[in-house]
C-alpha cells in the first residue's frame, strides 16, 4: 500500500505500509498531527505524563538575554502552566526532561554564560510538583570552564540519573553521570570511561534507562588522526551496571568519511535503538540497533539510513513487537523491528525529542521551525510489520 501524507509541508513524502502475511492481520498505521504549539525559541526535551498531559523543556530568549522554560500541556493542547527562570545576569536553558509517575517533574540544562560570552556556566537541575511549583534545585560544575547537563531519566523508585560533560582548559572534556534521590541528595557521580582508541568524550546528548534500571548514554569522543592536532569525531554509547560494570563501545563509521554525532538513545529491555548524525552525508542519519545492554558485550545489529538530519528517536511497542520512530528536519519516520522504513509523516519543523503518550497510538514530540520552539501531538503511530523478518532494510530515497 502506498499513501501520501502532507501536513505543512515543503515536499510530499510517502507513507509505505507493509501488508501482512495471508492469513494474519495487519496493523494500519495512519500517522497524523493532532496539533501543534509554539512555546519560547526552542525546545530540547519533551515527556509524557500519566495524566495524558506532555511536559516540554527548552528556552525563551530575548535580545540579550535566555531564560529557562519548562510548560505543561494537557491532551488537547492547553497550557496547564509555565515556568520560565533565570538568573540576575545570567542565561538559563534547560536541556531535557522527565517525570516521575507520581508527579514529580525534573528538568536539567546549564545556566552561566552558555558559550556566548567570556565566562563559565554550571549544570542545573530542577524538581517541580505537579502543578509547577519547585520542589528543590542542585548546581555545580564550577570548575569547569564550561559545562552542562544534557539529559535525565527517573526511576519508578523515585532516584534521578542525569548526564552531562565538563569543558577543561578549552581542551580537555570529560563527560559523567550523576544519580539523585528524590529529595536531590547526589548518591553517587562516575566520569564515564573513555573508550580504547579514543583521546577523550567530547560531549554527552542522551540519557535512557532499560527494564533493570541500568543507564545508558549515547554521545561523541574524539578520535586522533595522522595529522597532529586533528581529531575525528565518532558516536559511542556507556551503560553500567553492578554486575558488568562499566562499558562503552564506539559505533562503527557511517556511510561516509566525517564526523559521527551521537544524537539521540532509547532503550527497550535488553536493547536499545540509537541514532547517529553523519555531518556532510547524504543520508544524515543513521539508525542502528544495539544489543546486549544487559549482558554482555555491546553489540550492533541492524543499521539503516534515513535522509533527514535527525535529533531524536523513540521506541514504542506494539502488541509484543517493538517498533522505532525517528525525529528530525520536517519529519517522524517509522520503522519495524527490523529497521525498515514503513512510513513517514511530516512535520513542519526540527523533532529535537520524542516521548510516548498514554495511549499506544500517541506520541509527543518537540523541537522549533527554526524561530519558535514546537510541540506537536501525534497520533495513528502504530505501526505495521512487514510479513518478512529477514527482509532486507530499505532505505529513504536521496
Amino acid at each position: 500500500m502506498l499513501r501520501t501524507v502532507c501536513l505543512a509541508c515543503a515536499a510530499t513524502l510517502s507513507v509505505v505500509a507493509a501488508s501482512g502475511a495471508t492469513g494474519s492481520a495487519t496493523v494500519e498505521a495512519d500517522p497524523q498531527v493532532d496539533w501543534a504549539r509554539s512555546a519560547g525559541t526552542h525546545l530540547s526535551g519533551v515527556t509524557g505524563a500519566s495524566d495524558a498531559a506532555g511536559v516540554v523543556a527548552g528556552s525563551r530568549a530575548t535580545i540579550d538575554d535566555s531564560t529557562w522554560l519548562v510548560r505543561k500541556y494537557s491532551a488537547n493542547g492547553t497550557v496547564s502552566w509555565t515556568v520560565r527562570w533565570s538568573p540576575t545576569d545570567a542565561r538559563a536553558a534547560a536541556s531535557d526532561v522527565d517525570v516521575h509517575p507520581d508527579g514529580p517533574i525534573y528538568a536539567v540544562g546549564a545556566v552561566g554564560t552558555l558559550g556566548e560570552y567570556d565566562g563559565g556556566s554550571e549544570w542545573m537541575v530542577r524538581s517541580y510538583r505537579r502543578g509547577g511549583s519547585l520542589r528543590w534545585t542542585v548546581r555545580g560544575g564550577s570548575h569547569c570552564a564550561w559545562t552542562g547537563a544534557t539529559g535525565v531519566a527517573v526511576q519508578r523508585a523515585g532516584q534521578v540519573f542525569v548526564t552531562g560533560h565538563c569543558d577543561r582548559d578549552g581542551a580537555t572534556k570529560s563527560a559523567w553521570i550523576r544519580k539523585f534521590d528524590p529529595t536531590g541528595q547526589q548518591l553517587w557521580r562516575r566520569w564515564l570511561p573513555t573508550p580504547t582508541g579514543a583521546t577523550r568524550w567530547v560531549g554527552t546528548s542522551d540519557l535512557d534507562l532499560a527494564q533493570k534500571n541500568f543507564p545508558y548514554v549515547i554521545g561523541t569522543v574524539a578520535r586522533p588522526t595522522d595529522t597532529p592536532g586533528v581529531f575525528d569525531l565518532d558516536a559511542a554509547v556507556y551503560t553500567y551496571d553492578k554486575d558488568a560494570g562499566p562499558r562503552v563501545k564506539i559505533l562503527p563509521e557511517g556511510s561516509t568519511e566525517g564526523a559521527d554525532i551521537g544524537v539521540g538513545l532509547d532503550a527497550s529491555k535488553g536493547n536499545a535503538v540509537g541514532v547517529v548524525r553523519e555531518v556532510g552525508a547524504t543520508q544524515p542519519a543513521m539508525v542502528l540497533r544495539i544489543k546486549g545492554f544487559d549482558k554482555g558485550d555491546l553489540t550492533i545489529g541492524w543499521r539503516t539510513w534515513l535522509s533527514i538530519d535527525p535529533g531524536a528517536v523513540v521506541i514504542r511497542r506494539v502488541g509484543a513487537l517493538p517498533t522505532s520512530l525517528v525525529g528530525g528536519d520536517g519529519a517522524v519516520v517509522g520503522l519495524s523491528r527490523k529497521g525498515s522504513v514503513q512510513y513517514l509523516l511530516a512535520v513542519d519543523g526540527f523533532v529535537r525529542a520524542l516521548a510516548r503518550g498514554s495511549r499506544s497510538d500517541q506520541i509527543w514530540a518537540a523541537g522549533d521551525d527554526g524561530v519558535r520552539g514546537q510541540l506537536w501531538r501525534l497520533l495513528g503511530m502504530d505501526t505495521p510489520q512487514s510479513r518478512d523478518p529477514e527482509a532486507p532494510v530499505t532505505r529513504l530515497p536521496d
